[in-house]
């Protein structure tokens, strides 16, 4: 077992509780970033003191910490970056995530020492430009989004001494590696600088031949957003055949991870930092299960790990552009093998919400030998049947009237409302801090 090659499963982390939430269920290293110099500044990010627990705590689960710079900065920005970089250096991070060529020219000079990741922000695509951006000192690229298998696997050959990663799970920008100018264009916020609005995930509705005094489009289709009603926000140029629009699906590499291992991809990433810590612990937990399984030999992926991805979902899962000139609707195909399709409660964004596993809370801290508080993320009565979700995907079930809740005003109740803390008790094993629980289905 010790010769088995397994790729290192990258997750992501906006704030203190989501890198915990990524160490408990099982991430082999955690990327993250400051208040700014990244490409999610409207996430929390970490200060340079939680920067420093940040390190502190990876490596006590043997795990670490790439701290991104991935932004592509204008001139303005640059005097800010010696600080990061020194800063981050300073707290002990094991590496930087670049994407622009003066920020990583800045990280050789003010931090050498810090292994230089590349991101797919640069839009690696091929091995001379994996070779140009050795020469400049990077030491792992994370490659661009678009390639298929068959391209990932021509770069491997070709860059056998460069560790390589790969993005296996999240949205999908329907852009040069998610160069977009769609919500610099719609809200004056750059996803380039860290502003994303994330406009191709908006809710539209077609306006038709948009008339407005002299405006009008006989040869178009004109889109209005759901906070501007009446304006013509988007106009889709089409003929007597079909236009496409942007992103439907978001990524899901699950069902090929033993080819990853097989062609000796060094980490698969997860994104996410903007995403919920509830979605982390499913995602995370799924593939650290499923990344084990295939280490020890599994032809299949196990049962659950897919369906865990469903239940956090907030599009439907494909295979995006990773099998050559074809794709799979990963949401599709289990609707249909599980006879949910054509229910009339799926919601439209592939969600299965009629599977009923709803976050209910999340432990805090054990209180006394059997009693957990708890953090409570729904109604929760205590009739329900409850899921600990355990790392590993392990599901132990509290059968319903088996445990006790007690509210904040100490007492013994039958329900306790979204929003408050709670006393858990129980004396099944398993629970620590940071586990999540959920309606059982």
């Amino acid at each position: 077992m010790n010769d088995v090659f397994l790729p290192e499963l990258l997750a992501p982390a906006g704030n203190m509780e989501k890198l915990h939430t990524c160490l408990l269920y099982g991430a082999d290293a955690v990327y993250l970033g400051g208040k700014t110099g990244n490409l999610r500044a409207a996430c929390e990010g970490f200060s340079s003191r939680e920067l420093r627990e940040a390190v502190i705590a990876a490596e006590q689960k043997r795990a670490k910490i790439y701290y991104c710079l991935n932004s592509l900065p204008l001139q303005d920005d640059m005097p800010l970056l010696p600080r990061l970089i020194e800063e981050a250096a300073e707290a002990g991070v094991h590496g930087f995530i670049i994407a622009d060529p003066g920020v990583l020219r800045l990280a050789r000079r003010h931090a050498p020492q810090v292994p230089v990741h590349l991101s797919t922000q640069a839009n690696t695509t091929n091995s001379e430009a994996v070779a140009f951006w050795a020469g400049q000192g990077v030491e792992r690229v994370n490659l661009a989004r678009e390639l298929s298998a068959r391209d990932i696997y021509a770069v491997r050959r070709a860059c056998p001494d460069m560790r390589l990663e790969v993005f296996v799970h999240g949205a999908m920008c329907l852009a040069v590696s998610g160069q977009c100018l769609l919500s610099a264009w719609l809200n004056a916020r750059s996803g380039n600088q860290g502003r994303c609005t994330q406009p191709c995930r908006f809710e539209y509705r077609a306006l038709g031949q948009y008339l407005s005094g002299e405006d009008c489009f006989p040869d178009a289709l004109v889109v209005e957003e759901y906070t501007r009603p009446g304006e013509p926000v988007w106009r889709v140029e089409q003929d007597d055949r079909y236009s496409s629009f942007w992103a439907t699906q978001d990524l899901c590499l699950l069902p090929w991870l033993s080819w990853f291992i097989n062609n000796r991809i060094d980490a698969l990433k997860v994104e996410g930092r903007m995403k919920s810590s509830g979605y982390l612990a499913h995602t995370v937990d799924a593939y650290r299960t499923a990344l084990d399984a295939a280490g020890q030999g599994a032809k299949k992926t196990p049962e659950g790990c897919l369906t865990e991805l469903l239940y956090a979902a907030t599009r439907p899962l494909g295979s995006g552009f990773f099998l050559h000139g074809r794709r799979k609707n990963l949401t599709e195909e289990f609707l249909e093998a599980s006879g949910l399709a054509s229910r009339p409660n799926r919601s439209r964004e592939g969600r299965l919400p009629e599977l009923g596993h709803a976050l209910l809370a999340k432990v805090v801290t054990q209180k006394a030998l059997g009693v957990w508080q708890v953090e409570v993320h729904g109604n929760w009565r205590r009739g329900m049947d409850v899921e600990l979700m355990l790392p590993g995907l392990r599901r132990p079930v509290l059968i319903g009237g088996s445990y006790g809740l007690e509210n904040q005003r100490g007492e013994l109740t039958d329900i306790v409302g979204n929003g408050v803390t709670a006393l858990l008790y129980t004396d099944t094993e398993g629970l620590e801090s940071g586990i999540f629980l959920r309606r059982a289905f």
